[in-house]
């Protein structure tokens, strides 16, 4: 791979950072086009994404469809805002807005990644095959956060890097900001910051570790990422007065996987959403936040009462973040199934066995995201919607154990299987003299 290290190295990183951008977002527009197209029925969370937009649009308020406040994190609405207000409040508008936010990701992922391998050859081709990566795809157009989640994930994790380069305190600012944003797109993430201090704590005590911060750094990037989310959790006190940093939606998630554990499908690592206790919680006569408290409530019970089942669920949940399958809960194999189990089986297969898994020293802040997101999937439900967000990082650490096979491929070559052929060529020669 050197010659494609000097190759990129050739190329002023303006011109690579553009390819990468302009690759995304033409297999974007073709996915939108020629696949999907742009008119296709919103689904699920994405009716409500779009509509809480539209309402805010019409001067109705901060609510989606049903009338939920705080139910939805904030991040996606103040992304879709700006193109639904210059181009009108139309579906394919939305959709075109997060293809743009989609192609940000491999030009971002190739920055990441040169600097935390020091090798262009794993950056470039890490980023052009999460151009082609059939989840990102499938994602660039949908009203979710999935896309976004990814490109955050990306985008913490470099400023991290970076960060613990430089030292500078501005850099620490800005990864706090980047994981204020985060948590905004996703509330999963809110607790990440504090799992990524522990663990620098806790392996620094271990390993002399690549990068690292100052205590001065962690205090500045605590406080922004506080900053950051300090508005929307003022909002919320005003409008429920309690205090929700994140949104009204974690009760119901945690019913809905942990509820009853004891549920065919929750022990296969599903959640299921038909039981009669969450159609309590759903009783119009109580507001959201009540609703929020009472599904806790509900969840907690359901996890005492059943804790004998939470071996087999969380043992499940992990099989089905690993699955090179797009969706486990699917009976029988689709047509996505064809797709993507061939290449993530490929995927998975280089990332469990890349020497990126052992470099701790270097490579824990990538480590720790995939391993956070792994840890929310076992304590909800496994799918790899979970895992997509770190997607990026698991594709990189793939790559590295590809590009180490191929270097240990071409010692072998060169030392071994070369050598008879020298050895036959110089006996010859002597024949001849």
């Amino acid at each position: 791979m050197n010659q494609l290290t000097v190759l990129v190295q050739r190329v002023p990183l303006v011109w690579i950072l553009s390819i990468l951008f302009v690759g995304s977002l033409v297999v974007g527009a073709t996915n939108t086009f020629f696949i999907t197209g742009t008119s296709f029925d919103l689904t699920g969370d994405a009716v409500h994404y779009y509509n809480l937009t539209v309402n805010l649009l019409d001067g109705n308020g901060w609510q989606d469809l049903i009338g939920r406040k705080s139910y939805l994190p904030p991040l996606i609405t103040i992304e879709l805002l700006p193109s639904l207000v210059i181009f009108g409040a139309k579906v394919e508008v939305a959709r075109w807005t997060m293809v743009v936010i989609s192609s940000f990701t491999a030009p971002t992922l190739f920055l990441v990644a040169r600097k935390i391998t020091h090798r262009s050859d794993a950056a470039i081709i890490t980023s052009i095959l999460w151009i082609f990566c059939p989840a990102a795809v499938f994602f660039s157009n949908r009203v979710l956060t999935e896309s976004t989640a990814a490109l955050m994930v990306v985008l913490c994790t470099g400023s991290f890097v970076w960060a613990a380069g430089c030292k500078r305190n501005s850099a620490a600012a800005l990864t706090g900001m980047l994981w204020g944003l985060m948590a905004l797109n996703r509330t999963i993430f809110l607790g990440f910051p504090i799992i990524l201090l522990l663990s620098e704590i806790v392996l620094s005590r271990f390993l002399v570790l690549e990068w690292r911060w100052s205590g001065r750094q962690w205090i500045i990037a605590l406080v922004f990422w506080i900053l950051v989310l300090l508005p929307w959790t003022a909002r919320n006190f005003v409008e429920h007065e309690v205090f929700m940093p994140t949104s009204s939606a974690i009760g119901m998630g945690l019913l809905i996987t942990n509820g009853n554990l004891g549920h065919p499908r929750v022990q296969t690592g599903l959640y299921h959403d038909a039981e009669p206790l969450e159609l309590a919680v759903l009783d119009p006569a109580i507001n959201e936040i009540e609703r929020d408290r009472l599904a806790r409530e509900l969840a907690i019970k359901g996890i005492r009462q059943n804790w004998i089942h939470v071996p087999e669920a969380v043992f499940m949940r992990a099989i089905n973040y690993w699955t090179p399958r797009a969706n486990p809960s699917d009976t029988f194999i689709t047509r996505q199934d064809l797709i993507t189990i061939p290449i993530y089986t490929v995927v998975l297969i280089f990332f469990f066995s890349s020497p990126f898994l052992r470099s701790w020293s270097r490579n824990w802040p990538v480590l720790i995201v995939i391993l956070f997101t792994l840890g929310i999937a076992l304590a909800s439900w496994g799918t790899p919607r979970f895992r997509f967000p770190a997607e990026p990082l698991i594709f990189l650490s793939a790559v590295v154990g590809f590009l180490a096979l191929l270097d240990w491929g071409a010692k072998k070559l060169k030392f071994e299987g070369l050598q008879p052929l020298f050895s036959f060529l110089t006996l010859q020669s002597r024949r001849g003299r």
